[in-house]
């Protein structure tokens, strides 16, 4: 199942659920995919790696976002926000530990 596929399956899910948070950040995600999909033609199809980069570029958003939002005193924005990006962090990989990175150099 492509990620694209996951997060429409999702999208339903968090509507029935009536999650809001996830709610929003699957939809911000669902149109970006949309967007790059319409930029090369009406039959395109997005490989992982490019709907792996729309979601990175998501999740880097919001929380830049939540770290503005901190510095201008909006603790209840930068919630919204950090807790969008980690909504969206659950589609990326699992990032190595310093310990697995070391043992692999």
């Amino acid at each position: 199942m492509s990620l694209t596929e996951q997060i429409s399956k999702d999208l339903i899910d968090a509507m029935k659920a009536k999650d809001k948070i996830t709610l929003e950040a699957l939809r911000a995600a669902k149109t970006a995919f949309i967007l790059a999909k319409s930029e090369r033609g009406s039959d395109a199809v997005l490989t992982s790696d490019e709907e792996l980069k729309i979601i990175q570029k998501l999740v880097k958003q919001r929380r830049e976002s939540a770290a503005i939002y901190i510095e201008q005193m909006r603790q209840d924005l930068a919630e919204k926000e950090t807790a969008e990006a980690d909504a969206l962090e659950k589609y990326l990989p699992a990032k190595m530990s310093e310990s697995e990175l070391t043992e692999a150099l």
